[in-house]
């Protein structure tokens, strides 16, 4: 879901367990084919800033065992995470 409420890329029928989730989204975000997403050309080894913003719907602990898995997935991908921003940076309020 966007900051927006943009419609999201795909709908899971059941919610993986992150181990799952966190690679299907790393893949989307760092894939070079989608001409419509693909801004940067990834290669392995690259230097980045992890951001997960949280829109209001996670706890501090469910949002720190993202970030925990996310940093393990890009380490395995050969990423080198250099900066870790998480929290609420925007919310989707939806009064």
């Amino acid at each position: 879901m966007g900051i927006h409420n943009e419609g999201g890329h795909k709908m899971e029928s059941f919610i993986p367990p992150l181990s799952e989730l966190i690679p299907k989204l790393i893949d989307m975000m760092t894939s070079t084919s989608d001409p419509e997403r693909s801004f940067v050309p990834f290669k392995g080894k690259d230097d980045v800033v992890l951001l997960v913003n949280n829109l209001g719907g996670l706890s501090e602990l469910e949002l720190g065992a993202v970030v925990a898995e996310t940093c393990s997935i890009l380490a395995i991908y050969s990423f080198n995470v250099h900066r870790i921003l998480s929290g609420s940076f925007m919310v989707c309020y939806q009064p």
